[in-house]
């Protein structure tokens, strides 16, 4: 049944955002090559295939040990950082 499907969101009129939030290099590190690749290819394929979805992939910034609370998480201060940017993005 579709509206118990994720593809029913796709016919609202909502714009969904995939948000790839930054990841520390060491975490970057670790993550096998075919896995990253994959991901990154299924994100963009979703966001190419739907007007109302839009991919921002900022996993691969290259940010400070400062804004991160661990390697795949950032801290208050990369949270911060982060919103500025989106909200930089609406201007």
């Amino acid at each position: 049944m579709l509206f118990n499907s994720p593809e029913f969101l796709l016919f609202l009129p909502i714009v969904f955002v995939l948000l790839g939030t930054p990841l520390h290099q060491n975490y970057l590190n670790l993550v096998e090559a075919e896995g990253w690749a994959s991901y990154r290819d299924r994100l963009h394929f979703i966001d190419s295939m739907h007007t109302n979805v839009t991919y921002l992939a900022f996993e691969t910034l290259n940010w400070p040990d400062s804004l991160f609370k661990d390697a795949s998480h950032v801290n208050s201060r990369g949270g911060t950082t982060l919103g500025r940017m989106l909200e930089n993005l609406q201007k």
